[in-house]
């Protein structure tokens, strides 16, 4: 399990929650989100399950400018005003000089595999299952995770007694993060640290665009960022 503090758009305390790693989907239903499991009241499913679906479309919409992005600039020549707009975005986010078209495409297709499995329904394997902060606690994981799942496994927690949970801005970036992670991304180390936005204020987030922007195109936090 992978704990990490977070807060955004609130002040004063600062909120945890485990981002969710899985491997990459096979049997998509693109009809469909993550299933339903077990231990969610209709009103705590419908939450989460609003978050992941506008997450889905936010990565679908950001897959298909970084494709159009990738093919213009391996193309060479001027570049449509479309995807000078997207490259700029991309580098202040990611890093100067990141936004080749490898990287580009790299990035375009994680988006679009986070976005499957954003969309994986019934019959996929992939199910979220709510915990209460009693059942989090009987899990070994942190009081102030708000979402969990093991690496390559199929099923994701959520600590619907989190305060978190009920913050929409923060059950989105939580469910992006997790879905770059079932498109197979790792989160990104330097100096010893995770490079989390939400995390030692953002340090080493802005640390690894600066000096290795090349590994932040691929970190889950840095591609959400573009994102959301």
């Amino acid at each position: 399990m992978d704990a990490v503090g977070v807060s955004p758009g609130q002040t004063g305390s600062v909120n945890g929650y485990a981002y969710v790693s899985n491997n990459p989907i096979s049997r998509i239903d693109p009809s469909g989100n993550y299933e339903r499991g077990s231990g969610w009241t209709d009103k705590d499913w419908d939450r989460f399950d609003k978050a992941q679906q506008r997450v889905a479309s936010e990565q679908k919409a950001a897959a298909t400018k970084l494709f159009e992005a990738a093919e213009e600039t391996a193309a060479g020549g001027d570049l449509s005003a479309s995807t000078r707009n997207t490259v700029a975005a991309f580098e202040n986010v990611v890093g100067a000089g990141s936004a080749s078209p490898a990287a580009l495409a790299a990035a375009a297709i994680a988006m679009s595999d986070g976005a499957k499995a954003l969309s994986a329904g019934a019959g996929s394997g992939f199910v979220a299952n709510a915990k209460s902060a009693l059942e989090w606690g009987a899990m070994g994981l942190s009081k102030n995770g708000l979402a969990a799942a093991e690496v390559g496994g199929s099923n994701i927690y959520v600590n619907t007694s989190h305060s978190s949970f009920h913050s929409s801005s923060t059950l989105r970036w939580a469910a992006g993060h997790e879905s770059l992670h079932t498109a197979g991304l790792h989160d990104q180390r330097i100096e010893g640290h995770t490079a989390y936005k939400f995390d030692d204020g953002g340090y080493y987030f802005r640390l690894l665009r600066d000096r290795e922007p090349n590994r932040a195109a691929v970190n889950p936090d840095h591609l959400t960022d573009f994102v959301q």
